[in-house]
């Protein structure tokens, strides 16, 4: 890391130790992929269950009028 002196002190090379190695890189990439592809799930799944939920129940703001009809189809 040192790479030279200064009036007779070592100086560091301070771009060569603040540069992460290719394998911390890599690792780091897919990790956040990773966690990209788990919360990009977890978000459609949470979706699909909330509209699955409407589809479902279609009446949750039932007039007395609705409930008046299906009644005389029967």
């Amino acid at each position: 890391m040192e790479t030279g002196t200064l009036n007779g002190a070592p100086t560091l090379d301070y771009q060569a130790a603040e540069a992460a190695p290719s394998s911390r890189r890599i690792t780091l990439v897919v990790v956040l992929s990773l966690l990209l592809v788990f919360i990009v799930g977890a978000s459609l799944i949470i979706f699909r269950k909330f509209t699955s939920q409407r589809r479902n129940f279609p009446a949750l703001d039932v007039t007395l009028t609705s409930v008046e009809a299906s009644v005389k189809k029967v």
